[in-house]
């Protein structure tokens, strides 16, 4: 116990980064909070000189003390420890608390031995809900049960028969119009159970409990990742609490929208992910005076040190439903899914339940393809400098060609949704498969997305100042089997392997462990496809625009323009001594030229200030073309090409 007196509390301050780190992530998607009535004091201190405090949300607990809420914020996290501290990766409801009665006709018979309901609610004493004998109605049943009952609440639903596959008897089922009585536990964001005493009046043939407990989210297990393969820093956005496995599409679409945008631009009246294939997705505002309009992934107009972005929770919104005991299989090379099941834990949960990973029908992953696209098409506009990595998601069974067809045919090179070229560019990373780790027992399938991996290996490697360097060969120490677990990788042999090898980051088996067999972007531009060149020219970007801005107030003339020739000459030989390009001698390597050649007098009466660069990678391939062109308030245009 401390002595009386006052103490101090020291705390190491989140320092502003360089933005010319090539290592820092951005993660958004969906994660509850822990319980708190202050921040670390270096946290608060960074929020309120970046304007950000104001935005935080303060509710107040049942003794009245105020709660932390953390909502479309950039929060930096510099550790896997302050990330445990603020959120609770471990904290998503993995089903509702609720019993559904067997099948009911509109109108119910209650018989007098059934007059009385007894329902638990988390172990307390039961609540006893009791009823006239006779015939009711089962709305006015509803209506009767919720004003008796504290604890819970009643719904009528349309009954499903889960055991009913043959579709002409599911419809012969409907036609007689058959329900279900719902009770479920009031509160659905924290672990409970429910009991239902039996009352077959009511559908309830047996003494039932209903029990949820917790899974680990995905945005959770993707910063786990990253800190876990090598990275140091990261700013996570947090849109919300995670949605509870199973959620109907209407709310996944709600998320969805949260997630992007932080409102309900693109979920207003839409019930069907089908819905979203025709949208046009709505653009996020760039107005860098306008801090108080950026929401969702408008934030990283706020973040200028960030070079990769990813939305773990992605491929879960856009999952289709599936029975929780089908298995999934994939036709082509034997790839197959085995029965999704999470491990019982005893402190999580005493309930053994199946839960299945996401997959996605065609429909799914049109939509994917789409938001993958309108999001680096933004990121192309706005920040050429940073990456969007993704995983791609899991098949649904109905997919019946296999998935390394469908991908090529139906995502790559398919005219019919007008994707042609989709994938055309070297601003995205896509990886695959998901992964098995000894820390993801409590994701569905134990399956961890494979991006947040992905991002920690490119965020070490540069710190280590090797960005143009491939991470093809790199090994993942705590992955112990690819999900699904069958998947044997690409084969150099097979046209349709080689072609996705060359455009998606796949992951494989390998004697020494689980490997990254290719680091490419999806650009069917040969010169495109090296991330690690797309990784130089990123690096090359922002320490010319560093370049570009110390000059902004010096006369536009040839000292300014020797000036700048020398530094970014500089920068390209640090750059050539590391052996990134390819040259017996510097002057092989690159050129710089700054100077009449470049710029007209046109540029030069407006302020322009026009530098181009060519430069050989240490690749197979040819030379490469930038063009950067500085204006007098500073700003930065970029043009590449390859020769």
């Amino acid at each position: 116990m401390l002595a009386p007196g006052i103490h101090f509390d020291t705390q190491a301050p989140i320092s502003s980064t360089q933005v010319t780190r090539m290592d820092i992530a951005c993660f958004a998607g969906f994660i509850p909070m822990q319980p708190l009535n202050q921040l670390p004091g270096s946290l608060k201190t960074w929020l309120i000189n970046h304007r950000w405090y104001e935005r935080i949300i303060f509710h107040q607990n049942e003794s009245g003390e105020p709660l932390i809420e953390l909502l479309d914020i950039p929060i930096p996290i510099d550790s896997w420890r302050l990330f445990t501290e603020l959120f609770a990766p471990d904290k998503r409801i993995n089903q509702r608390a609720e019993i559904v009665s067997s099948s009911l006709s509109a109108s119910v018979l209650i018989e007098q031995s059934d007059q009385k309901l007894y329902v638990v609610i988390d172990n307390q004493p039961p609540e006893i809900i009791t009823f006239n004998p006779g015939e009711w109605a089962l709305d006015d049943l509803v209506i009767e049960i919720n004003q008796q009952l504290n604890g819970a609440f009643a719904y009528k639903q349309d009954f499903v028969d889960q055991d009913v596959f043959d579709q002409d008897i599911a419809n012969e089922s409907n036609e007689k119009e058959r329900y279900a009585l719902t009770i479920q536990r009031i509160d659905q964001y924290s672990t409970g159970s429910i009991n239902i005493y039996q009352n077959k009046s009511l559908g309830f043939v047996r003494s039932t409990v209903a029990r949820n407990g917790y899974l680990d989210t995905y945005l959770g297990a993707t910063v786990r990742a990253f800190f876990q393969q090598g990275g140091q820093k990261c700013y996570v956005i947090r849109a919300g609490d995670p949605l509870i496995p199973g959620e109907s599409t209407a709310l996944k679409i709600q998320a969805l929208s949260r997630l992007l945008y932080q409102n309900e631009k693109l979920s207003r009246g839409l019930t069907q992910i089908a819905q979203l294939t025709q949208l046009t997705l709505p653009l996020w505002n760039g107005s860098e005076e306008e801090q108080h309009a950026w929401h969702g992934l408008g934030l990283l107009h706020s973040l200028n040190d960030v070079s990769f972005v990813s939305l773990p929770d992605l491929p879960d919104l856009l999952s289709c439903q599936q029975k929780t005991t089908e298995s999934i299989k994939v036709v082509g090379q034997q790839t197959e899914f085995t029965a999704c099941i999470v491990e019982p834990n005893s402190e999580k949960d005493n309930q053994q339940v199946l839960f299945q990973a996401p997959v996605c029908d065609e429909t799914g992953f049109l939509v994917w393809a789409r938001i993958i696209r309108h999001i680096s098409q933004y990121l192309i506009r706005n920040f050429s400098d940073t990456l969007l990595i993704s995983s791609i998601p899991l098949p649904a069974a109905t997919i019946l060609k296999p998935f390394e067809d469908y991908l090529q045919q139906s995502l790559f090179i398919n005219n019919q949704h007008e994707l042609f070229d989709f994938f055309n560019t070297d601003q995205i990373q896509l990886a695959f498969p998901w992964l098995m780790t000894y820390q993801s027992k409590h994701l569905p399938a134990r399956a961890e997305l494979p991006e947040g991996r992905l991002a920690g290996l490119m965020a070490n490697q540069a710190r280590h100042q090797q960005s143009y360097f491939s991470l093809a060969g790199n090994f993942f120490p705590d992955v112990f089997d690819l999900f699904p677990k069958a998947y044997l990788g690409l084969k150099q042999t097979d046209l349709n392997d080689r072609y996705l090898q060359e455009r998606i980051c796949w992951i494989t088996h390998s004697p020494n462990g689980i490997q990254l067999q290719s680091d490419v972007t999806p650009a069917n531009s040969k010169q495109q496809q090296y991330a690690c060149v797309k990784r130089l020219t990123m690096l090359i970007h922002r320490l010319t625009r560093q370049i570009g801005i110390s000059a902004v107030f010096e006369p536009n003339s040839a000292v300014l323009w020797n000036h700048i020739q020398r530094s970014v000459a500089q920068l390209l030989m640090d750059i050539y001594r590391q052996n990134a390009l390819k040259g017996k001698t510097a002057k092989e390597a690159f050129s710089v030229r700054c100077d009449k050649t470049t710029m007209t007098r046109q540029d030069h009466d407006n302020g322009r200030v026009i530098v181009q660069i060519m430069f050989q990678p240490a690749l197979p391939i040819e030379k490469i073309i930038i063009t950067l062109n500085f204006d007098h308030k500073g700003s930065l245009q970029i043009t590449e090409e390859s020769l």
